[in-house]
């Protein structure tokens, strides 16, 4: 699974929404919306942005993204 899908899982999780995510990282919400549907690849920056908005540890969740080898 994609961390852009993950992402979009955890916001519903937590009763959260796109738009307010948006507005908490400043990243543009057209471009948010097509890297959490997986249209357009998030940025290391977008991705430590959200991390930060969502107080996740961005390595625990890249690591869960990530199939077993």
């Amino acid at each position: 699974m994609s961390i852009g899908r993950k992402i979009l899982i955890y916001l519903k999780q937590i009763d959260k929404t796109q738009t307010w995510l948006s507005a908490e990282t400043k990243i543009p919400f057209q471009q948010l919306h097509a890297a959490l549907h997986d249209r357009r690849k998030l940025t290391i920056d977008e991705f430590a942005k959200i991390a930060k908005a969502l107080n996740l540890d961005a390595n625990e969740f890249i690591k869960s993204s990530q199939p077993n080898t």
